[in-house]
């Protein structure tokens, strides 16, 4: 607010000096207007028209600054408006629990599904081959290296261009209990801490930052895992058998992590949109219950913006227009499946892009 009044202030007196400056050039053009009867006429014609140009500038800059003055007021009256949760949900609180519960658990069955059996048969064998290493029974170890290399060999002839191979799923869900309110005092906090040189209170601070459904992944990296059991089934073979135990053990530390992250603002959005589709929009009743769920929609899209989730993105504002489109369809009583469905596709494809 502060800042706001200030640049107000800035504003006004930009426009009193402006005035003034214009009301001096109106002053010049009349004296030169007189002099042209005294002087050079084609000269002084000249002076007159950089005059005058000079004179539409400071008219256009002043206009400039005044509407860019208005278009703040603009932006920072919706964004007052947003910065608390709507009253009314426009559906059961517990229903909506429960659907982006079950929404999660979809997330994590379809990751799930990507896990292979060749894969964990694999890891498998090559933690046989360690162990019969430490038993020091070498032909039980090569078997069981050309098994985990015969286990990749059978994925990579069924997908070649398979850089990564999941074994393994670990799933981890925080939801940030508190409105946009909250996220950007916590923002001002973060920010003086660190202008502060208080670097780990900041840390602390941006890790509440957080509401989301987050899936790692541990992969065998389809290249270099093939390479090193066969390094180590040489190495077997030369008698070396520290070595290869060594170089199995350094496998298995050193498998690739990778990480999905699904918002949680994203998936009520989703569950939202899903429910309004489902509301038959005939009664006023039901008309009022949609514009609440849009509000809804609308709030946890710049929840999630504001969580940094995707920041920067130009789809956010894509997704605004559709459901200010959508809004204004609903109360003019018009069909809004195919924008809902249009939303519901939109909304998906942006959780799927920034996961």
């Amino acid at each position: 607010m502060l800042l706001k009044n200030r640049f107000n202030l800035i504003i006004k007196h930009t426009q009193i000096i402006l005035t003034y400056v214009f009301k001096s050039l109106q002053y010049y053009v009349c004296e030169l207007n007189y002099l042209l009867t005294k002087t050079n006429i084609i000269k002084m014609k000249n002076i007159i028209n950089f005059v005058l140009i000079l004179t539409v500038i400071v008219n256009a800059w002043s206009c400039n600054a005044q509407n860019q003055n208005n278009n703040h007021d603009v932006i920072n009256q919706k964004s007052e408006k947003m910065l608390t949760e709507p009253d009314e949900l426009g559906m059961d609180r517990e229903a909506l629990d429960a659907a982006v519960q079950s929404a999660s658990l979809s997330a994590i069955e379809s990751n799930e599904e990507e896990l292979t059996k060749e894969g964990l048969a694999a890891i498998d064998a090559t933690i046989k081959a360690r162990d019969a290493i430490k038993n020091g029974d070498t032909d039980v170890a090569l078997h069981h290296i050309e098994t985990a290399v015969g286990k990749i060999e059978v994925l990579l002839a069924r997908e070649p261009e398979l850089a990564l191979i999941p074994i393994s799923s670990v799933v981890r869900t925080e939801e940030f209990i508190g409105d946009i309110e909250t996220i950007k005092a916590i923002k001002s906090k973060v920010q003086q801490s660190i202008n502060e040189g208080k670097f780990q209170l900041a840390k602390n601070e941006i890790s509440t930052l957080g509401s989301e459904v987050r899936i790692e992944t541990t992969n065998i990296p389809t290249v270099s895992y093939p390479l090193a059991l066969k390094a180590s089934a040489a190495l077997l073979d030369e008698g070396e058998n520290d070595l290869a135990l060594e170089n199995l053990q350094s496998m298995l530390n050193t498998l690739m992590v990778t990480e999905k992250v699904f918002p949680l603002p994203i998936i009520k959005a989703e569950v939202m949109i899903k429910e309004a589709l489902s509301i038959d929009k005939k009664s006023a009743d039901n008309q009022k219950k949609i514009d609440q769920l849009l509000h809804n929609i609308e709030y946890q899209l710049l929840l999630s913006e504001e969580l940094g989730y995707g920041k920067g993105h130009n789809e956010y504002s894509k997704l605004m227009d559709s459901i200010k489109t959508l809004r204004n369809s609903v109360n003019t009583n018009q069909d809004t499946k195919e924008l809902f469905e249009d939303l519901k596709s939109k909304v998906e494809n942006f959780k799927h892009g920034i996961s």
